[in-house]
């Protein structure tokens, strides 16, 4: 075990090897950012911990970079993602929780969510299709309570006027709790 302390303010304790940081280790940044697992050949290398500012990231790495299953919270765990990564960037199958309550979990590539995924809402609005480059698109089923017509959907409810006050008043009388709207290319068809 080795101590090294950089004129930065960098501080390396761990192994080394050929003057490299080389096997076990901790690095801790002048900012505040520490890593402590795994280096090879300087980088960080198979599993380690980064906390960079509010953020803490478990998992793997390849070449200092998050690559493979990882998770990453915030100090009060109220914001989580855990899945795959790639280049630093989630990419593949994940899970994402925020602090208001919605999650969604599906496919992303390069940080946003691309491909199949299903987000759902504090409220309980289910949006569940396919996303490009973290827009909905194509054809998309939503799950709405009856409630959230007015708060998630506004561009449909401009777009309906009228129709959609009589679909909620028709909603109230036959105390229907949520409806199911599937778009395809703008075409919108609601099924109570």
């Amino acid at each position: 075990m080795e101590s090294i302390q950089y004129e930065d303010g960098t501080v390396y304790t761990g192994e080394v090897l050929n003057g490299l940081k080389h096997g076990q280790g901790k690095l801790s940044f002048a900012n505040g950012t520490c890593y402590a697992g795994r280096f090879v050949e300087d980088f960080y290398e198979g599993y380690g911990k980064l906390r960079e500012s509010d953020m803490l990231y478990e998992g793997m790495f390849i070449k200092g970079e998050k690559c493979g299953n990882g998770r990453q919270h915030n100090k009060m765990r109220s914001y989580r993602y855990e899945g795959g990564w790639k280049a630093n960037l989630k990419n593949g199958h994940g899970v994402e929780n925020y602090p208001d309550g919605s999650h969604y979990e599906g496919q992303y590539n390069s940080g946003k969510k691309h491909g199949k995924g299903k987000m759902t809402l504090t409220n309980g609005s289910i949006y569940d299709g396919e996303f490009n480059i973290d827009k909905i698109e194509g054809t998309v089923s939503f799950c709405l309570y009856r409630d959230a017509l007015y708060g998630q959907m506004d561009s449909l409810i401009k777009e309906a006027g009228r129709k959609m006050r009589r679909l909620d008043s028709v909603l109230l009388k036959k105390k229907i709790k949520y409806i199911k709207v599937t778009s395809t290319m703008g075409r919108n068809t609601v099924t109570v």
